[in-house]
């Protein structure tokens, strides 16, 4: 649901103001039973427009993520309060934080994995997870999908990458 306007372009997505716009999704983790667990959880979001930012792109604590950040980071967390971070080139793109086993947390960007972390889950995020901004920051990017639910192998991000590329490339994004 959009909150405080954030802009819509057709075939690009939503983009935050920086300073109140955001994507309320009304998902919390910790109550909403589903595909999200303790050990099994992923969190992405495809960035169609954007600089790197120092704020939080979507999410809560314990799990959120940020594209990229003016350091140069992908950064996140997924079921922990321990940040899992990859040195990526842009934050346009897909970035995702996957958990796939209680002590196996990973950042993929496009795709593929740039980092692993062998870090536990301790707890499942407990608030509900907005896009385009969170913890109190927002976001300037342009999101053109988003996604969260159970922990994905590297096939399956890999093939989630591919889908969304093609389908914003056959609109013309």
């Amino acid at each position: 649901t959009p909150s405080n306007a954030p802009a819509f372009t057709a075939d690009r997505g939503y983009t935050g103001n920086g300073t109140s716009a955001l994507l309320a999704t009304g998902f919390n983790p910790t109550v909403a039973g589903g595909k999200w667990t303790l050990n099994s959880a992923t969190f992405a979001v495809m960035i169609q427009t954007g600089t790197a930012e120092d704020i939080v792109d979507a999410g809560a604590a314990g799990g959120y993520i940020d594209a990229r950040l003016a350091g140069g980071l992908l950064a996140g967390q997924i079921n922990n309060l321990t940040t899992l971070s990859a040195a990526v080139p842009t934050p346009v793109g897909l970035s995702a934080l996957s958990r796939t086993a209680a002590t196996t947390a990973s950042a993929y960007k496009n795709g593929v994995c740039v980092a692993s972390s062998a870090v536990a889950a301790t707890a499942m995020p407990n608030a509900a997870l907005p896009f385009l901004g969170a913890l109190g920051t927002f976001s300037t990017k342009t999101f053109s999908a988003a996604f969260f639910g159970a922990g994905l192998t590297a096939e399956q991000h890999l093939a989630a990458y591919n889908a969304i590329s093609t389908y914003m490339t056959a609109v013309g994004a």
